[in-house]
């Protein structure tokens, strides 16, 4: 039986909510609308057949751990718990890192757009500043000129403002090269409309890259936390992973501990079943109300309303993987449960005994010429004692979970000639 089915109580339970639901529902609501009424059958249907499975595989999974230590199976239930966690945890560190590269390579790439643009910026500044220089100087050069010729004037030091000529001579040999004084004032003019005109085109631009600039920047501050958030996640995601794989260690180790005091255990249940067997077949040879035969062949239910969650036979461990024979059959009862007698006969003890926990012996002598036993296990309280004589119907005690078992329920044998045997074999049919 697959461990998975432990699976199996979170469906009960869902569905068990559906079914409290719908249950709910129609007794609040006095009538529904014809065309549901089907459909509201079949999820009454639905959700009892999903109990009914569920109950079924919980109740495999309790009879294969059956005899097992709680401490195994808790611990082998977190074991298990964690290392399902483990995978998921690691698919959560590849894509936390995953994410951290993402935005790690989009902030390189914010990156370099923003060096891009904030260099575009520094050399439309560095324009601007020699153009306006050459704005300034040329003011000053028509700003002479004007005066020159509102004054008559022409000086060696206006010559040289004009042409940045030092003498009258270098100023004539200038003066052919340039034509003329107003030809060159015109041109003066004509570079300070290109520069002006320049000048501002590029604080326009440079206004778009500072904008540019500042988106980049407001793009980058997003990276840079999205990296630092990635950064966190795969970090803890780390953190995590590494603690699981201690905690996994450590309950390897645990298990492994907990398998080996099991298998000393089943040893020793094997002990008290080949003990219990000799027991029997001492009785057997007292030969007790061999003159009188009391039992009449014809077994009962040992539950009033019998429900088998576990039939005798072979059984696979999920948890120490081996094969081992489950002697009886058992059946659910509810903690408390009156177990009753399924044939007349003798108590011959109500004890703990290991394993079986509380057990009655009930001891039915001979039925043509061949013993008949059964005994009543994992008791909560006895309803009789040694060598009280019990009827078929009898309470001989109440359902629990006492000895090495998982759940409340009834674990009854049957045995011939001292010989465990399957009790459906000799009950009559459900």
């Amino acid at each position: 039986m697959n461990v998975r089915r432990q699976g199996a109580v979170a469906a009960i339970i869902a569905a068990g909510l559906l079914l409290g639901f719908t249950i709910g529902t129609a007794s609040a609501t006095t009538s529904l609308p014809r065309s549901d009424d089907s459909d509201y059958a079949d999820q009454i249907a639905q959700a009892k057949a999903d109990l009914a499975a569920n109950q079924q595989a919980q109740d495999e999974l309790n009879a294969a751990l059956e005899y097992t230590s709680a401490a195994l199976i808790q611990t082998n239930n977190q074991l298990q718990s964690l290392e399902a966690r483990l995978p998921a945890a690691q698919a959560e560190l590849a894509q936390a890192e995953d994410d951290l590269q993402v935005a790690l390579q989009y902030l390189r790439e914010v990156q370099e757009r923003l060096d891009a643009a904030e260099a575009e910026d520094s050399r439309i500044t560095e324009q601007i500043a020699t153009d306006t220089q050459k704005l300034n100087d040329l003011r000053a050069i028509v700003a002479e000129l004007a005066r020159e010729a509102y004054r008559g004037e022409s000086s060696s030091q206006t010559l040289s403002l004009v042409l940045g000529a030092k003498t009258t001579d270098e100023f004539i040999t200038d003066f052919t090269s340039h034509h003329t004084l107003s030809r060159t004032e015109g041109n003066a003019l004509a570079q300070m409309e290109q520069i002006v005109a320049m000048n501002r085109n590029r604080g326009t631009r440079q206004a778009a890259v500072k904008d540019y600039i500042a988106q980049l920047k407001v793009q980058a501050d997003e990276y840079v936390a999205q990296a630092d958030a990635a950064r966190e996640v795969a970090a803890e995601k780390k953190a995590e992973i590494e603690q699981l794989l201690v905690e996994q260690e450590d309950l390897k180790a645990q298990l492994e501990r907990q398998r080996q005091e099991e298998e000393a255990q089943a040893a020793q249940l094997e002990a008290d079943r080949a003990a219990l067997k000799d027991d029997l077949i001492a009785l057997i040879s007292t030969h007790r109300g061999s003159d009188v035969e009391f039992f009449d062949g014809v077994w009962r239910y040992p539950v009033a309303h019998p429900v088998v969650v576990s039939p005798y036979g072979m059984r696979y461990h999920p948890i120490l993987h081996v094969w081992r024979l489950h002697a009886g059959t058992d059946f659910r009862a509810p903690c408390g449960t009156p177990i009753l007698a399924t044939a007349s006969g003798w108590v011959e003890w109500a004890k703990m005994r290991s394993g079986y926990g509380n057990q009655v012996l009930v001891n039915s002598g001979e039925f043509n010429g061949v013993s008949y036993m059964a005994s009543y296990n994992h008791l909560s309280a006895f309803n009789v004692t040694k060598d009280d004589f019990v009827v078929a119907g009898d309470v001989v005690g109440y359902a629990g979970t006492t000895g090495l078992s998982t759940g409340c329920h009834l674990h009854f044998e049957i045995y011939v000639n001292g010989n465990t045997v399957n009790p459906m074999s000799l009950l009559p049919p459900l």
